[in-house]
């Protein structure tokens, strides 16, 4: 049998390692970066036009661009227009190499022109979201969950799990992981 004032030494642990990690005094290494690449656009007829960004990482930036139909551009200058040759359905899908040939997730959009004109999502923008943000979100989230139940049951390896789980969600931007 395990004595309560073993739990609740293992809760103040796992607080203690949490402001530890959080803060960064648990880990002296540099975040691993992530890049966001994103886009906004407009149409004319069946052209349209892109101002694409990128967010994080390292400049200069090379954006790839897909335009649905065939048509593939890298571009640097962050401009970029085409017209469809015909109607129909293209998506437009992008992704952003960084100066240290890091790529970031695909952003995409979707546009239908129909009668030599656009008919649906005419204009807007589109920007992708980072896998490595909803990994670490989703491991701190199940390892906060685990220990909070670990301590109401008073198993002890549970509270060691779950403070493993917050730890490592926590040092995921450090460890290059993902």
């Amino acid at each position: 049998m395990v004595k309560r004032s073993t739990f609740i030494m293992a809760g103040i642990a796992v607080v203690a390692i949490l402001v530890l990690a959080f803060s960064g005094a648990l880990f002296e290494t540099t975040p691993a970066y992530t890049i966001t690449a994103s886009f906004t656009y407009a149409t004319s007829g069946m052209a349209v036009s892109l101002d694409v960004g990128a967010r994080g990482g390292a400049p200069p930036y090379t954006f790839l661009i897909d335009w649905g139909d065939g048509t593939n551009v890298t571009n640097t200058d962050g401009t970029e227009s085409h017209a469809y040759a015909a109607d129909g359905t293209y998506t437009i899908t992008m992704a952003v190499t960084d100066a240290n040939k890091r790529t970031s997730v695909l952003t995409s959009a979707t546009l239908t022109f129909s009668g030599g004109k656009c008919t649906a999502n005419c204009g807007g923008s589109a920007a992708g979201i980072s896998i490595r943000l909803i990994v670490q979100i989703v491991l701190v989230a199940v390892g906060a969950l685990v220990t909070v139940i670990a301590l109401f049951t008073r198993r002890l390896l549970l509270i060691i799990l779950g403070a493993g789980l917050i730890v490592f969600g926590a040092i995921l931007p450090y460890a290059g992981v993902i």
